[in-house]
């Protein structure tokens, strides 16, 4: 939600496609195809989509339950990352805006 605002020079909603794999790298002129070998497994992931990559994996872990009683660890998704560079490009942002959705997530847990 609201991916093509992270960053002001770019829409970084294609890089989440494909729960955060990005889509297939598309040959370019002068690149080396034998460093993209199989050419057709390579993907253009972002290094802020790992969250999103995780979460997605994650969610196929033939373990998982929903019985809190039954688990032995619990995930909690947040983005931090995804969090810090929605701020990170923006004049003007106090310390306070900049940590909230952080500090909420702590207040929660």
């Amino acid at each position: 939600q609201n991916c093509e605002q992270l960053v002001p020079w770019i829409d970084m909603c294609e890089f989440f496609n494909n729960s955060g794999m990005g889509g297939l790298i598309q040959k370019q002129a002068g690149l080396h195809e034998e460093v993209l070998i199989p050419s057709h497994r390579w993907y253009e992931t972002h290094q802020y989509a790992l969250e999103i990559l995780f979460h997605s994996r994650i969610q196929n872990y033939p373990c998982l339950t929903s019985n809190p009683e039954e688990a032995n660890l619990f995930y909690i998704p947040y983005y931090g990352g995804l969090d810090v560079l929605r701020w990170h490009f923006l004049n003007n942002v106090s310390h306070t805006q900049r940590d909230q959705l952080g500090l909420e997530l702590v207040n929660w847990l």
